[in-house]
């Protein structure tokens, strides 16, 4: 389940980095978190939950997260007319840890994650799943990258495999398309109709 649809944003930040802090409210309680989150061309990735009672509580742990994010990474928010460009690279093999990336001169990580989590998680909408991540001002040279097992973020979104076009549409699809799902049946419809038209 995706977290837009547990929860409802509230309040949220994104800095230059492409991570951000947003504070949302569970769809299905009273209960608030504060998630930090990675900013990608597939969506967001949420990670580092913290859960309060109170939306006060929340929105102080919020305010504390973004300034010492703003404090540590020596970075600030994102303008929209001139975004920052960085490069991510995400551990795919091991939490990053001394000893488990490259640090060039130069060209020191600005940014480095772990997710925190006692296995890897899904990151760039489901393409990797990694320890963590570290964020880079230049890119790093090809063999640096592979002798620490790093993999560059995805830089845009591949079809999925079980992607279909809407006829008659400029709309793409993905999962199953049935009569028994309320949402797809008149598609399912239409999809019939097109395909015996000589179309699929």
């Amino acid at each position: 389940m995706d977290v837009a649809e547990r929860c409802k944003i509230i309040r949220q930040t994104l800095f230059e980095t492409g991570h951000g802090f947003a504070v949302a409210q569970a769809k299905d309680s009273n209960g608030f978190v504060v998630w930090q989150f990675t900013q990608t061309p597939f969506g967001r990735d949420f990670y580092h939950g913290r859960y309060f009672a109170l939306r006060d509580d929340a929105e102080r742990d919020f305010r504390r997260r973004t300034d010492n994010y703003k404090s540590i990474n020596k970075t600030d928010r994102q303008s929209l007319q001139s975004p920052a460009r960085y490069c991510r690279y995400y551990s795919t093999q091991r939490p990053v840890d001394i000893g488990t990336y490259p640090k060039p001169d130069g060209n020191a990580p600005l940014v480095i994650v772990n997710y925190d989590c006692d296995r890897r998680r899904p990151v760039a909408g489901g393409l990797l799943c990694a320890w963590g991540e570290l964020v880079y001002r230049e890119p790093l040279a090809e063999g640096q990258a592979r002798d620490y097992e790093l993999a560059p973020a995805p830089e845009k979104p591949c079809p999925a495999p079980n992607a279909w076009k809407i006829p008659g549409t400029s709309t793409t699809m993905t999962g199953e398309v049935s009569y028994e799902n309320p949402q797809t049946r008149n598609l399912s419809k239409r999809m019939e109709v097109w395909k015996g038209s000589g179309h699929g």
